[in-house]
């Protein structure tokens, strides 16, 4: 018999969410259980452990950007135009849930090592975007001066939005590519 999908919800959007609040070493099986409303066990019904559910929601989030960002990669437009909109849907993410955001792109580095090649790699689809042969460097590139303006925001080290940005992001990233705007 299935688990009921409306607890595991819950745990997972809380453990998330508490992992990036508080981290993950700073996140207890019992703040997850208390945040969700469910006991200790029925977290446990769902996942074996603290660390099979990072992993969990790692992987599921980061084919979730992968899925929307192969799906603009193979669009028909130029190059320039699906870099573009690439950047623009990374800003779309993080104002859609900073939480996921900043789960697989600020906190969780260290997880890229359980992506199975072959899986949906938004890192990669940027890359093809990009072209040419330096395009995995320069999609690294490109990520981290997101990543950066988004921590800023964040903690209020920039006013506003990330969205607020965009544009300026967009201009730095056709820069490092060496791509016209």
């Amino acid at each position: 018999m299935g688990r009921p999908p409306l607890k595991k919800g819950a745990i997972e959007r809380s453990a998330l969410e508490l992992f990036v609040e508080k981290g993950v070493d700073g996140t207890s099986i019992r703040d997850i259980a208390q945040r969700a409303g469910v006991t200790e066990g029925a977290l446990y019904r769902h996942h074996r452990s603290k660390d099979d559910l990072v992993r969990h929601l790692y992987l599921q989030s980061f084919t979730h950007f992968g899925e929307i960002m192969e799906a603009l990669a193979s669009t028909s437009t130029s190059p320039s135009d699906r870099i573009r909109l690439m950047i623009a849907q990374l800003v779309e993410l993080h104002a859609r849930d900073s939480y996921v955001f900043r789960y697989v792109l600020v906190l969780n580095h260290h997880l890229l090592k359980e992506v199975r090649v072959g899986e949906r790699d938004f890192v990669a689809a940027l890359a093809r975007a990009i072209g040419g042969p330096s395009s995995d460097f320069i999609a690294q590139l490109v990520l981290g001066i997101i990543v950066q303006v988004s921590v800023a925001v964040e903690s209020a080290q920039l006013p506003g939005k990330l969205a607020d940005y965009s544009p300026r992001l967009i201009a730095a990233a056709m820069e490092l590519v060496g791509k016209p705007l």
